[in-house]
């Protein structure tokens, strides 16, 4: 009975490594291109050159959609530093973005409003023109003793908070962050004047291919006229790949569990 039971468990434990891994490689491919954020993303540590921008260009001809996320590290203040209890400086992380963003996945935000307005907020919520909005990490509230309504100043600009960020669909779930996330708009950015020669800023274009066109070549082109950039052309298939590397890891490790389970009944 020992032997049997042994034997049972041990076959089952594998067969369920087995089943367990082909239903989360399919679960990940999925979600892939919200998890990627685009059919194809090309990420650079620096601005395109002209070059690089007139083939971005060109690919709008092809019926291909393009938007530019801006990912860097960045400092805020409070801008009224004695009212509010709290820290009166924070590291965060920003990201800026453009209306299209995202093509797959879904950012949640609260309150429930597309991003675009929420970036670009109405002349009666600003005191002073230009006015630029921004949506954050409620941890940045907490640490700053801020809340939706107030200012708080990013480079050479101020951002009004117009909202939260709850769900990030290009961002993997417990990632190491160096900071809260704030989410802008590329005027704002722009505006703030933080990106300046020696920048350490990650450009990313996210492409979204129209129905029909394959993927590979696509890559393998971009690839080949882009080399003098520099860049990094990742298809949604290669997203997160520390999340798959994980999986994979975990996978492994219940295998080796459904083993020693056969080893065991193989010694009773």
């Amino acid at each position: 009975l020992y032997f049997f039971v042994c034997i049972a468990v041990g076959v089952g434990a594998l067969v369920g490594v087995s089943l367990f891994a082909v239903h989360v490689d399919r679960a990940v491919t999925k979600e892939a291109r919200g998890l990627l954020g685009g059919d194809l993303e090309i990420r650079a540590s620096h601005p395109l050159s002209a070059e690089g921008q007139e083939v971005l260009h060109s690919l709008a001809q092809r019926g291909i959609a393009m938007t530019h996320v801006s990912e860097l590290v960045a400092m805020a203040a409070r801008t009224e530093r004695e009212t509010a209890a709290g820290q009166i400086t924070q590291i965060v992380e920003l990201k800026a973005v453009e209306p299209a963003y995202p093509f797959y996945g879904t950012l949640k935000l609260e309150p429930v409003q597309p991003l675009d307005r929420l970036l670009h907020p109405d002349a009666s919520m600003c005191e002073t023109a230009p006015c630029h909005g921004a949506v954050v990490q409620e941890a940045l509230l907490l640490r700053m003793g801020l809340a939706i309504g107030d200012r708080v100043k990013i480079g050479q600009a101020e951002f009004l908070i117009t909202g939260l960020v709850r769900i990030e669909p290009d961002r993997m779930a417990n990632a190491f962050s160096l900071g809260p996330r704030i989410i802008l708009s590329q005027e704002g950015l722009q505006t703030a004047a933080l990106i300046k020669p020696g920048s350490r800023v990650r450009e990313r274009q996210l492409l979204k291919l129209p129905s029909g066109l394959p993927l590979e070549p696509l890559r393998g082109e971009l690839r080949g006229r882009l080399t003098a950039d520099h860049v990094r052309v990742t298809g949604y298939r290669d997203a997160q790949p520390q999340l798959k590397q994980f999986l994979e890891q975990l996978s492994g490790y219940l295998g080796l569990i459904g083993l020693t389970a056969l080893f065991i009944g193989g010694l009773g």
